[in-house]
């Protein structure tokens, strides 16, 4: 079953972005009017319910290679050659 708020998630996230980067090369004189829209923005994003269950393509790929990089960092038991002591 589809968020029907996933749309509009995906597009304030993408407004939140552009805000941000509209925000860090802004004159003085454009600062209060994108805050204003910013604090907007993120206040819409927080009303949303949570996401539940959905990865990111980015955080799935993560997560596999810290897993393949904790298997191949993992010391592996030391082989021992059966060599039958006295009876």
């Amino acid at each position: 079953m589809d968020d029907p708020n996933a749309d509009r998630r995906e597009r304030l996230e993408r407004l939140r972005d552009q805000l941000a980067d509209a925000i860090a090369g802004a004159e003085a004189n454009m600062l209060p009017q994108l805050a204003g829209q910013y604090r907007a923005t993120l206040a819409d994003l927080a009303a949303l319910p949570p996401v539940v269950g959905k990865v990111s393509v980015k955080d799935e790929l993560k997560a596999r290679r810290e897993g393949r990089i904790a298997k191949a960092t993992t010391p592996q038991p030391a082989r021992r050659k059966g060599v039958k002591r006295g009876s």
